[in-house]
């Protein structure tokens, strides 16, 4: 059973500002740089991280924001690729 910390999460300050930014991975690279790497794993890093967004709506909503944004750029450049090579192999078909 997972018990739930009744103190606030606190992170360094450098992951913070990259929460603030938008950046959750930065964040989290951060985080595990910062702690012991012999007791904090990569998802060590990633909980302690998910927990402060959870106590921090607004920070959580501007990474929320910024990772739809990031979504749906992936998605506009794959649409963009799969048109371009349509339109290349019509073009050299002929």
């Amino acid at each position: 059973m997972k018990m739930e910390s009744i103190l606030p999460v606190e992170l360094p300050l450098e992951a913070v500002a990259a929460l603030r930014q938008g950046h959750k991975l930065a964040a989290i690279r951060i985080v595990r740089g910062t702690h012991d790497p012999e007791t904090t794993g990569l998802k060590d890093a990633k909980d302690l991280v998910e927990a402060y967004l959870a106590e921090n709506p607004e920070i959580h909503r501007i990474v929320r924001e910024t990772e739809a944004h990031s979504k749906a750029g992936i998605v506009r450049i794959i649409v963009i690729a799969a048109v371009t090579a349509s339109l290349l192999a019509v073009f050299f078909h002929q």
